[in-house]
Parts: structure tokens; C-alpha cells; sequence
């Protein structure tokens, strides 16, 4: 009969900062360690076909709050700027396709600014000298994935813009 080690077979042993970032992510882990790794080898600009596709959408999922507001507004106003200073339909055309480059920046920018909201999230936690299980608790409720945030704040943002487009006549 064979003796085996303490761990099991096929677990690859995580750094402390790796399973503080598993339990930050969540189920996606996986997808994200290499990622972040690679921005830590100085590889900064990756591109998330999700944070490009789903945009702010994406970034309050994920529970960057702050971030998910500061793209909301980015976007109100490049929509509602050219209907302010009265520009023509074509010039009005030419500020959302320039907006399309702050689409392609946030694409490949997101992984780096998920990477440092993870990072200053869990310093913060950890200096707080919390136990071992509230540490764990902490850091997994400061992450991971929040689906109603997005959904919520996207709903009650549409009901706000309908209103606005109401009043100034632009529906």
C-alpha cells in the first residue's frame, strides 16, 4: 500500500496572493490568474472581450462601482453633449463613433483596472487583522460576481434616460 502526501493529487499549491485572488474572483479563477499574472510581469494591456462587449455592464459585476458610474456617464455624455451645444446630425454621428475609441480602451484596459481594484480591495482587508474565516468572508463578499447591481442600476439608469428624452423631446 502506497503512502500519499497531505494535499491532493492534480491541486497545484497557490501563493497566498493567489488564494487570496481565488477567493476575491470567484469561479472565474481560472480565467483571471493567468491574466493577472502576466500584468505582473509587466504585461498590462490584454484585451476582455467581455468588459468591451458588456462595458459598464460588466464593470459593475464584477463590483467596481465606481467605475461602473464613471462609464455611465462617459457615455450620457457623449449621447446628450452634441444635443446641447445644437451640433448637426453628421457632427453628432462623429462624437459617437469617436466613442468607439473609449470602448476599445476600456476593452483593453479593464483586466489591468480589475487587477488593481482587486489588489487595493484586498490590501485593505487583509490590514484590517480580521481573523482568518472573516478574512476569507470579507474577501469574498468585497468580490466575486454581483449579477443585481448591473441589472438594478441599468434598469433604473434606462427609466432615468426615457425621462430625460422625454422632457427635452428627443425620443
Amino acid at each position: 500500500m502506497e503512502v500519499l502526501d497531505d494535499y491532493s493529487l492534480g491541486e497545484e499549491q497557490l501563493s497566498e496572493k493567489e488564494a487570496d485572488w481565488k477567493l476575491f474572483i470567484g469561479k472565474k479563477f481560472d480565467y483571471y490568474r493567468p491574466i493577472w499574472q502576466k500584468i505582473e510581469a509587466g504585461n498590462k494591456i490584454q484585451f476582455n472581450v467581455y468588459a468591451f462587449f458588456f462595458w459598464s455592464g460588466w464593470a459593475g459585476y464584477r463590483k467596481m462601482y465606481q467605475i461602473y458610474f464613471i462609464l455611465v456617464a462617459l457615455k450620457l455624455l457623449s449621447d446628450y453633449i452634441p444635443h446641447f451645444l445644437n451640433f448637426p446630425p453628421p457632427a453628432a454621428s462623429t462624437v459617437s463613433i469617436l466613442f468607439f475609441g473609449v470602448y476599445l480602451f476600456w476593452g483593453f484596459n479593464a483586466n489591468f483596472i480589475y487587477y488593481k481594484h482587486a489588489t487595493k480591495k484586498i490590501a485593505q482587508i487583509k490590514s484590517t487583522g480580521l481573523s482568518k474565516v472573516l478574512e476569507e468572508t470579507s474577501l469574498r463578499n468585497a468580490g466575486q460576481e454581483d449579477m443585481a447591481f448591473p441589472l438594478g442600476a441599468g434598469f433604473i439608469i434606462f427609466i432615468l434616460v426615457l425621462c430625460l428624452n422625454s422632457v427635452l423631446g428627443i425620443l
